[in-house]
């Protein structure tokens, strides 16, 4: 299934730059169902993969700068950037996993009373 981007990359960049909250929630509705999308293949778990979409847009709005000199399309970069968000959101899921499983274990042989 193809999303259709009703904006030109030059308009998106304008509005990437702008800081205009008008611009930046164009942005999200154009491309938070295509990364939200993304980010849901690499955590499944929907409340996981929303904090990381969050993360992701946060990490968008404070370094767009950071774009400026970027020779990818927005898209490609915002993909770079959902990916980083949600791997680092599954390696903390997992380290939490981690230490609740250790606590577990050692509540279970009455070391930690």
């Amino acid at each position: 299934m193809t999303h259709h981007i009703p904006y030109s990359e030059e308009q998106l960049k304008l509005m990437l730059f702008s800081a205009s909250k008008k611009d930046f929630a164009i942005l999200y509705d154009v491309y938070a169902p295509l990364l939200f999308g993304f980010i849901l293949r690499i955590l499944p778990e929907e409340c996981a993969a929303e904090k990381a979409l969050t993360n992701t847009f946060i990490h968008i709005r404070t370094n767009a700068k950071d774009y400026q000199n970027c020779k990818l399309k927005i898209l490609t970069w915002m993909l770079n950037i959902a990916r980083k968000k949600a791997t680092e959101e599954l390696v903390l899921q997992q380290l939490k996993n981690e230490v609740f499983a250790n606590y577990e274990y050692f509540e279970n042989l009455n070391i930690l009373e």
